[in-house]
């Protein structure tokens, strides 16, 4: 969730926008001196790293529903990360919105080297193997899943511990959310009241209903639409995020570009989220509500097309010269003073136009005793800015002057998966294109609009075989100096953009070799794989290979087949108790489900 330095009473909304104006000047001179401390900094090696979350569910018996277990982030946080610090182990967990939500990041970096990456699995089995144990200990009906959406969200009896008969919704004035379960960290409680005061206008999101024999729009506003009114329906999932630490500033600002455009086309084939508020719904991911779940535009700025905090990436900016400026077609809002002064002070028009674009927000959560800092020490204004801005692709700067962390982009589209193979295949797969990418100077920018366009088709019930997507099939450009991919340069400056197919886009066609391809390539004649290192990244790669074929469905497809086939279901698009309860269980015990992930595959 970002930045979560807390200080004395958050603002209201009223408060916050008196300052605004304030918060954003210092703000851009933070940034600008965290830029001119880092801007030269290099890495010599290639780091990354994943940031997991995890719902943590009680349930007493199978016989009994899951619930949401709502002390997580008051109890098994600080436990784990003791019982981690005393054993010099490998995890780090943080808060995040839901008071039952845990987020997993490896307390060290992975490197660029290939025997990291096939540790990934192992170190996510033993991750949720270490919090089960944690959890045994507070209480023994008490476990984390890695599942995209909660089947109960506000349905019913939904969460447990109850702190009183009549938990109030005077936070998120939500008709079926509780705001119990609030993560307790007083940002979370402050950007969900903020977000609705400035939009002046109770929050809505909504999600197409997937109509069967029997359903019935009975308790929906909206016909053939499932109704959510808190930001807790969309950050209240959970997501799986890859953050690569490049080796400078040009390095990152390029693979940002890059990323920016492969954003949909990952959402799409990890697509995991068939349902919402206990119905079935014709999306097949969390984006959409997502988005609209931290939708603090005005109704003004909603006619003047104003693009939500939470949206598609809107500007490439790298100095690339492959980077061409009629890329970036798609309207934004910018924060003029913000623009004219950062160009005042050196720093280039991408860049200042992208940082321009952010402060164009206001600022949601400002502590009291937090306003009037030293700008030569603390980032806490330039955060306020890029922590909320919750962009598919997301350029990071250092987190402080002083850090020894470097410009890093985190990839954050994909939905988390069922499983840990799964997580652990989406997350080599991502970092193994950065690797591929920075090596032989691909480029796949696109048009932004026509990104925008493959996010409307990404999120629809089954894209991954239905939908073709805008991509571009002549991505090595003059850039590349590797030999083994000289017959696939691109030596017009004409771009090849077509509606693809997603297996021709992983596959290829006849006149493009796919990414799958081109990993390959890569890791056979670029990399040196031995046959043996080769075989098992493959697994990997296999189950990237039969999701974008159609031989093995996505997370989605698997989920709405089980729901649709239960012996429960009564073909109305009710999720009921027994079917919530089997999906967590699915969830939870880690069986290897061939219909879902092929043959089983041991660790090498």
């Amino acid at each position: 969730m970002g930045f979560l330095e807390a200080g004395a009473s958050p603002l209201t909304w009223e408060k916050c926008a008196e300052i605004a104006d304030y918060i954003r000047q210092h703000g851009a001179v933070q940034f600008l001196n965290l830029y001119r401390s880092h801007s030269n900094d290099k890495n010599d090696l290639f780091y990354w790293g994943y940031e997991m979350e995890y719902h943590t569910i009680y349930q007493e018996s199978l016989n009994h529903p899951p619930k949401l277990y709502i002390k997580a982030a008051e109890n098994a946080i600080k436990i784990i990360n003791g019982a981690e610090n005393q054993i010099q182990g490998i995890l780090s967990c943080h808060m995040e919105y839901g008071a039952w939500m845990i987020e997993c990041v490896p307390k060290n970096p992975y490197t660029e080297n290939l025997e990291e990456l096939l540790s990934v699995r192992a170190k996510l089995e033993l991750s949720r193997k270490k919090m089960l144990t944690i959890f045994n200990d507070l209480n023994s009906n008490v476990f984390p899943i890695t599942l995209p959406c909660f089947p109960f969200m506000g349905i019913g009896d939904y969460f447990y511990p109850k702190n009183s008969e009549n938990t109030g919704n005077s936070v998120s004035s939500s008709i079926y959310l509780d705001d119990d379960i609030i993560c307790p960290h007083p940002r979370f409680s402050t950007l969900t009241k903020n977000i609705i005061a400035r939009r002046g206008r109770p929050l809505e999101m909504y999600a197409p209903l997937f109509i069967d024999e029997f359903t019935s729009n009975e308790n929906e506003p909206k016909p053939g639409l499932i109704h959510m009114d808190a930001s807790g329906f969309g950050i209240g999932m959970c997501c799986m995020h890859i953050t690569v630490n490049a080796k400078s500033i040009h390095e990152a600002r390029y693979l940002h570009d890059q990323y920016v455009p492969l954003g949909p086309i990952m959402l799409a084939l990890s697509a995991c989220t068939p349902y919402f508020k206990g119905k079935l719904s014709d999306f097949d991911s969390r984006w959409s509500v997502l988005s609209q779940s931290l939708d603090d535009r005005t109704e003004d700025e909603v006619v003047r097309s104003v693009l939500p905090r939470c949206s598609p990436s809107a500007l490439y900016l790298s100095q690339c010269i492959t980077n061409k400026s009629e890329y970036n077609d798609v309207s934004v809002n910018i924060h003029q003073p913000t623009y004219m002064f950062l160009l005042d002070n050196g720093i280039d028009e991408q860049l200042a136009k992208h940082i321009a674009y952010i402060f164009s927000r206001d600022p949601l959560v400002i502590f009291s005793d937090k306003i009037e800092l030293d700008d030569m020490s603390t980032t806490n204004h330039f955060e306020n800015f890029q922590s909320t801005n919750w962009n598919s692709v997301r350029f990071k700067p250092p987190p402080n002057m002083n850090s020894n962390v470097g410009w890093r982009v985190e990839f954050r589209t994909m939905d988390i998966q069922l499983s840990d193979f799964e997580n652990a295949a989406y997350a080599i797969f991502i970092v193994l294109l950065a690797r591929m990418i920075v090596s032989l100077g691909l480029n796949f920018q696109i048009p932004m609009s026509k990104v925008h366009e493959n996010f409307e088709k990404a999120v629809k019930i089954d894209a991954v075989l239905n939908e073709k997507f805008w991509f571009k099939t002549n991505i090595v450009t003059i850039n590349c100096n590797n030999k083994f991919f000289s017959d696939l340069m691109n030596e017009s400056c004409n771009d090849k953009v077509e509606l693809m197919s997603l297996k021709e886009i992983f596959c290829g066609n006849d006149e493009f070799i796919g990414l799958l391809g081109f990993v390959d390539k890569y890791l056979k004649e670029v990399v040196g794989s031995f046959p043996e290192r080769y075989d098992e990244i493959a697994v990997y790669l296999n189950l990237i290979r039969k999701r974008a074929t159609g031989e093995l469905p996505t997370g989605a497809r698997y989920l709405r087949n089980f729901i649709c086939n239960h012996q429960d279901y009564r073909k109305d698009s009710l999720i009921t108790p027994r079917i919530a309860s089997d999906i967590v269980q699915i969830a939870k015990d880690e069986v290897w489900i061939e219909e879902l992930l092929g043959p089983y595959v041991q660790h090498h």
